[in-house]
C-alpha cells in the first residue's frame, strides 16, 4: 500500500484569526483546500496510469493470440493493463486535526503491489505514480492557495451572518 499524506501547519493563521468562531471558519476553509488537493492528487495519478503514453517493452499477453500491451519504462507511471491499480488509488476526502494546529489528508493505493511499483524492489526499477502527483498538486500555503482559503472563510462568514439575522 502507497500512501501520500499532505498537511498544513495552521498555527500562525489560526493564532491570527480575530476570535473563536473566525478561527473555526478559518480551519474548515483550509480544510476544503486540502480535501481539493489530496482530490487532484489522487486525479493525477489515475491519470499517469491510465492517459499517459508508455515507452517500455510490448509484451504479448498470455492466453490471447497477438494481443499485446505496452509496458512503462523505468522512471514512467505504471502501464495499465488491468485496470486493479488506478481503481485502488482513493482520496481520504475527510481532512482532520491530527494535533492542535495540523490539519491533513490523504491519498492511499490499496492495490497490494502498490509500494514495490513506487519505490521499486531489488529485481525491478521504480514506477513512481504517486510521488510525482503529489509533486505536481501540492501548493504549500501559497498566495493562491492563501487567497482560496480566505475566499472561502468569507463565504463562510457571509452564511454564518445570514443564519444569525
Amino acid at each position: 500500500m502507497a500512501t501520500i499524506r499532505t498537511h498544513i501547519d495552521t498555527t500562525g493563521i489560526l493564532n491570527s484569526a480575530v476570535n473563536a468562531r473566525m478561527r473555526e471558519l478559518t480551519a474548515k476553509a483550509i480544510a476544503v483546500a486540502i480535501v481539493d488537493e489530496v482530490e487532484a492528487i489522487e486525479g493525477e495519478a489515475k491519470k499517469k496510469i491510465l492517459r499517459e503514453p508508455k515507452t517500455g517493452r510490448e509484451y504479448r499477453i498470455p492466453g490471447r493470440r497477438n494481443v499485446t500491451y505496452q509496458a512503462s519504462s523505468p522512471g514512467q507511471a505504471p502501464a495499465n493493463r488491468t485496470g486493479n491499480l488506478a481503481s485502488n488509488i482513493i482520496a481520504d476526502r475527510k481532512a482532520r486535526r491530527e494535533a492542535r494546529a495540523l490539519i491533513s489528508a490523504g491519498v492511499v493505493s490499496r492495490a497490494d503491489y502498490s509500494e514495490a511499483l513506487e519505490r521499486g524492489t531489488s529485481r525491478m526499477e521504480a514506477r513512481p505514480f504517486m510521488e510525482p502527483s503529489s509533486d505536481k498538486n501540492r501548493l504549500g500555503l501559497s498566495k493562491d492557495r492563501a487567497k482560496r482559503v480566505m475566499q472561502r472563510v468569507f463565504e463562510l462568514l457571509k452564511q454564518n451572518g445570514r443564519r444569525d439575522t
